[in-house]
């Protein structure tokens, strides 16, 4: 993907770690809304454009969200030593 419209939210500062999950929920979900990317593609795309992403607690409510944009899910919640993570 070449630029969009959110391209500029990836130019500011980093933000506190609980802001940094928020905003990551935000673009994964408008990535997902109005680009119609699966919830991996959106995921992919946002870490080639800033290295640390920590979407974190309600990242597995996305996995509903985008089941009910699209039917399915491309990725699940795997549990680790740190708790449930993405499968990525």
């Amino acid at each position: 993907m070449t630029a969009s419209p959110w391209a500029f939210l990836f130019q500011f500062p980093q933000p506190s770690v609980s802001g940094l999950s928020r905003s990551v929920t935000l673009c994964l979900a408008c990535l997902m809304k109005y680009q119609a990317m699966s919830l991996l593609d959106a995921h992919t795309w946002a870490k080639s454009c800033r290295l640390i992403l920590q979407p974190q607690n309600g990242f597995g409510e996305q996995l509903i969200y985008e089941f009910r944009l699209f039917g399915k899910n491309t990725m699940t919640m795997v549990n680790s030593p740190m708790g449930m993570i993405p499968d990525i």
